[in-house]
């Protein structure tokens, strides 16, 4: 991969390029699932017609191969138009049988050049191209250099140099083209400036696709002194966060004032991303440890303060939206969930949660009103999720025995 468009003046010899390393548990498994890419204009400026072929314009390619697999229907002679034979080259084999390659003549997708005499090549036509396959050399016409990186970052964030050699989103978005799927995870465990969320951005709005993307960055500290703290961004995962929520601006206010149809409208509303910060656990751990010095009785109303303590710290401390948020993951929910308060119960606060696979109501209310519970042994179709707490012996019962498995009490 090229990464610079000039030589380095510092160096007699200086290196104009970088390198990808891929990695693959299976690398043959790996390789039927890559995509092949769009042609580019000048790739396709290469395919033409000089025989005018009604089906357009053509390239074409060789029809020998290596002879390691051969078999005898694959040694034979071509006879061009013009009365010239030909046999494959010494150690290579015709690619295509003597039936399959007289169907192409008839066919008229063998080419033997304009008189006739040239050895014969098939025709692949422009119009029957679903894209190449990539090649390891990419130029930084194509996927970009790293000044070409710094200046996205500055267009965005409106400061210069905040962030040392960011990659530029060609270069991912070719990436994520070959190596995903429209509606895969992409996971970055190194997010630095935030390109591979930008780039999935881009390319899902070029596709119309719906990939994600999970990044991670610690809240490493930037130097006082550097440009990125004098811009106001403290730490790394700061630069993360701004250039993101900056690249998800720009796409919705370049949408504004625009006719746009109903396919495109659902992509701009699904644009957004959610932060995460590692913290203590909202459920506090229960390492009571029982005194020796005391009987079993004193020891279990020991027991019974710590727990009412504990369940305390829980329903009067928490944080809503993060106690959710630990609670739903803990059932499994997609960390891109969403959730709709509903105004149709008056007496709790109570949520509908999805993630497009897993849904329920939640209520992280510390008290369960009679008229929330007597809905949900009525409608048991739904899975329902409420704090322990929130219940009596006699709530939590009837729940259970209503809704079975569709009942979690945290």
């Amino acid at each position: 991969m090229a990464k610079t468009y000039f030589p380095d003046a510092r160096c007699n010899l200086g290196p104009a390029h970088d390198y990808i390393l891929v990695y693959a548990k299976n690398i043959e498994k790996l390789k039927p699932t890559l995509n092949k890419i769009e042609l580019t204009e000048e790739r396709a400026s290469e395919y033409k017609n000089p025989d005018n072929d009604p089906r357009g314009k053509w390239a074409s390619v060789d029809i020998t191969g290596q002879t390691g697999h051969a078999t005898e229907s694959q040694f034979y002679t071509i006879t061009t138009p013009a009365g010239i034979e030909y046999t494959p080259p010494i150690g290579r084999c015709w690619a295509l049988s003597k039936e399959t390659f007289n169907d192409l003549v008839k066919d008229n997708r063998i080419w033997f050049g304009a008189d006739g005499t040239s050895r014969p090549r098939k025709k692949n036509f422009l119009s029957e191209v679903d894209g190449v396959n990539a090649w390891t050399w990419w130029t930084n016409k194509e996927v970009g250099h790293n000044q070409e990186a710094a200046k996205e970052l500055k267009e965005l964030l409106g400061a210069a140099d905040i962030f040392d050699n960011p990659k530029p989103t060609k270069l991912l978005s070719k990436i994520f083209e070959i190596a995903t799927k429209e509606n895969d995870i992409i996971l970055d465990f190194f997010a630095g400036s935030g390109t591979t969320g930008h780039s999935v951005v881009k390319l899902n709005n070029q596709q119309l696709a719906h990939r994600k993307f999970i990044l991670v960055q610690i809240p490493e500290f930037t130097d006082k002194k550097s440009p990125a703290y004098k811009a106001g961004y403290k730490t790394i995962s700061e630069i993360t966060i701004a250039r993101n929520k900056a690249v998800v601006e720009r796409y919705q206010k370049e949408s504004e004032g625009k006719i746009l149809d109903e396919e495109y409208k659902q992509q701009l509303n699904q644009l957004g991303f959610k932060v995460f910060t590692l913290s203590k656990s909202s459920f506090p751990r229960t390492d009571f440890t029982p005194d020796p010095t005391k009987n079993e009785e004193e020891n279990l109303a020991l027991f019974h303060n710590y727990i009412k303590e504990k369940e305390s710290q829980l329903t009067l401390v928490f944080n809503e939206e993060e106690l959710i948020t630990e609670i739903l993951i803990k059932q499994g929910f997609m960390l891109t969930y969403k959730l709709e308060k509903q105004a149709s119960f008056t007496q709790n606060t109570v949520y509908w949660a999805t993630d497009g696979k897993k849904e329920a109501y939640i209520t992280v209310d510390a008290n369960l009103n009679d008229e929330t519970v007597e809905y949900f042994m009525q409608h048991t179709d739904k899975k329902f999720i409420c704090i322990e707490r929130a219940l009596d012996t006699t709530k939590k019962f009837n729940l259970k025995e209503k809704m079975q498995e569709k009942f979690f009490a945290f």
